[in-house]
């Protein structure tokens, strides 16, 4: 019995060691671990030391710059839950800022953007809140003020702007493009996703000058002139291979705005330079104001416009440069108050217009003007136009246009559409346009209408082989 006794205690001595042992090893690997992360990441709020007293507040502009300058490349600075006012936050490379907290800019601070990224790379801002302090809505020129809640500007390379939420900008959200104008030093390969802009007095965001810009699922309300704004300057800038996929653009009710805009400003036309722009998936509340569009492209080449949402609009697209304007889907307006040859899709020039749904229009549903060589096929037009005026698909100056496979229908009570499609020739110049397989139904005065004698004896004398329906 003794020596079965004395076993037993050998026994439960080795498992109390080796249990005892593997525990105080996992304490110690935990321990370890704990300690990496904790060295990899600065918090604000261990330089409290260096506030200062500023009108009665804490600025925390020094100890912001302090922060920064100890981060190590790789490692993250915390801004944790509170309010951190500063009159500017200059970050640099190789770093994440991430947090809770909000960055405020101080009362009576200068006057430049509160967060500015110039000539840094591999830098990711996340999760915090940007109070640029200003309030000058509505929009007017005399308004605005350099107080952009963000400017990335110069040789910016590799930057990305996520979950991120802006209000109350002097100027812009963001701001994007050179940081002394016409120096051509331009941010490229950068990604904004998941941002929410509110109040920004001129634009949500601006893209004056650069390249690779992806700006992914934002969120922008109360703007004073556009949503995002895609605008070279200067003779030395570019604005090339840029996209704005899904997100909500809302106009100011009051303003004059532009949910999306890329429109050549000063600058002399280059199209190599101000190129491949992609609209695609973004809904877009308009205003209703008869004067702005919804999303507009001017003088830019290769502008793609798909799958977009817009509603509240008197011209939902506006084109003036070469646009592959398709699968968008446009909603009536509140109001219909547009005239003269205003469209739901307004197009100059040599555009595909394709697969697109307008549903009640202020005034026509798709407008081609001077459209050589333009393609405009598999569209669905409803209910457009006022009482007795308005068509649905209406075409002016076109050379070689192909119109083919389109619906225009009315079927109101009181009708709306005075015809269904009209294609009107210049000089009886456009008797190569391609009319076939388009339906026209409930037109109040004329289904299908070709001015040139020529081109209408081609279409009717093939009236068996197509479905247009000609009055």
């Amino acid at each position: 019995m003794g020596r079965r006794n004395f076993l037993r205690s050998i026994f439960i001595f080795i498992c109390a060691f080796i249990f005892g042992f593997r525990v105080k090893k996992e304490y110690i690997d935990m321990s370890v671990e704990t300690t990496k992360i904790d060295t990899a990441a600065t918090n604000l709020l261990e330089y409290e030391e260096y506030r200062t007293v500023k009108e009665g507040s804490w600025d925390w502009s020094i100890a912001l710059e302090n922060a920064v300058l100890d981060t190590p490349v790789g490692g993250t600075l915390i801004i944790p839950d509170g309010i951190f006012e500063v009159e500017r936050f200059i970050p640099k490379s190789g770093i994440v800022i991430s947090g809770d907290g909000i960055i405020k800019r101080t009362a009576n601070s200068s006057n430049n953007s509160i967060l500015c990224i110039r000539d840094v790379s591999d830098l990711v801002i996340e999760n915090i809140t940007i109070d640029a302090n200003d309030q000058h809505i509505p929009y007017t020129e005399s308004t605005v003020s350099k107080r952009n809640c963000i400017a990335l500007e110069g040789s910016a390379y590799n930057v990305t702007i996520k979950n991120v939420k802006l209000k109350n900008a002097g100027r812009d959200g963001i701001y994007i493009g050179e940081a002394k104008s016409g120096d051509g030093q331009y941010p490229e390969n950068c990604t904004i996703t998941n941002i929410e802009i509110d109040n920004a007095t001129r634009n949500g965001i601006s893209v004056v000058c650069g390249e690779f810009i992806n700006i992914e699922n934002p969120k922008i309300t109360n703007y004073g002139l556009c949503g995002i704004d895609i605008e070279p300057n200067p003779l030395s800038t570019l604005n090339r291979n840029i996209s704005v996929y899904r997100g909500t653009i809302i106009a100011n009710s009051k303003a004059k705005s532009i949910p999306l805009q890329c429109t050549i400003g000063s600058a002399k036309e280059d199209k190599d330079k101000f190129s491949n722009i992609t609209f695609y998936g973004v809904t877009i509340i308009g205003n209703g104001n008869p004067k702005a569009s919804t999303v507009r492209n001017h003088k830019f080449d290769n502008v793609l416009i798909i799958n977009n949402y817009i509603h509240n609009y008197v011209t939902g697209i506006l084109a003036k440069g070469q646009s592959f304007i398709k699968g968008n889907k446009l909603s009536r307006p509140s109001t219909n108050v547009a005239n003269g040859t205003k469209g739901a899709i307004l197009v100059y020039g040599d555009t595909t217009v394709s697969s697109n749904i307008v549903n009640g229009a202020g005034y026509s549903g798709i407008v081609v003007i001077n459209g050589n060589n333009s393609i405009i096929t598999h569209n669905q037009v409803y209910d457009v136009g006022k009482v007795d005026n308005g068509y649905g698909i209406y075409t002016y100056g076109s050379e070689s246009s192909i119109i083919v496979k389109n619906h225009c229908v009315d079927l109101q009570v009181v009708k709306t559409m005075e015809c269904g499609i009209w294609i009107r020739l210049n000089e009886n110049k456009g008797v190569k346009n391609i009319v076939r397989e388009n339906i026209s139904v409930g037109a109040k005065y004329s289904a299908f209408r070709i001015e040139s004698p020529e081109l209408q004896f081609k279409v009717s004398g093939n009236s068996t082989a197509f479905k247009n329906n000609i009055n």
